[in-house]
């Protein structure tokens, strides 16, 4: 956990514009513990950003973040950004078939759900944790984020995350 954009992580400097990271140097995950979190610690985005963090931590033990890092680590440029939005968006559909799984736990009702599917990747709502937008070249559109989110969510299978299959109007 780290307090400030900047602070030395195990992985480098904790990056500006992002919540969390997944380290795969050590599988560790970096939490920014900022003071909007520590005012909204049960907010139904932050268990689903530590999911996605998670759903790399689950690529990195089964070797698709490795297969992945090959694609990237390449000399085609577009090639690699779209091998890169395809791990992000996986993790993404993994975080929510986590938040599936244990919905009924939570005890919150529908809209909460409906609320972060529909308004996680929107900068101006995302602005207040911190995190950036979905809709860069590195992890997808707010559309893509969404699909592959409520798709995990419903299914509550991992066998429904494998955007390395999918088209490429399915991961942009």
């Amino acid at each position: 956990m780290v307090t400030k954009v900047g602070a030395k992580t195990r992985c480098g400097r904790f990056p500006g514009g992002a919540q969390a990271l997944y380290c795969q140097k050590d599988r560790s995950i970096t939490f920014l513990l900022s003071p909007n979190i520590v005012e909204e610690p049960t907010d139904l985005a932050l268990m689903q950003v530590l999911a996605h963090e998670y759903g790399h931590h689950v690529q990195q033990l089964t070797g698709i973040m490795k297969a992945g890092d090959r694609i990237i680590d390449g000399r085609d440029e577009d090639r690699a950004y779209a091998a890169l939005r395809r791990l992000e968006l996986q993790a993404q559909c993994l975080s929510g078939v986590f938040v599936g799984r244990v919905w009924d736990s939570l005890g919150r009702p529908d809209s909460d759900w409906n609320i972060l599917a529909k308004g996680t990747h929107n900068p101006i709502a995302l602005d207040a944790i911190g995190v950036r937008s979905g809709a860069d070249d590195t992890h997808g559109s707010d559309k893509s984020n969404t699909f592959w989110l409520q798709r995990g969510f419903t299914s509550q299978s991992t066998g429904v995350c494998n955007t390395w299959t999918s088209s490429n109007a399915r991961v942009r």
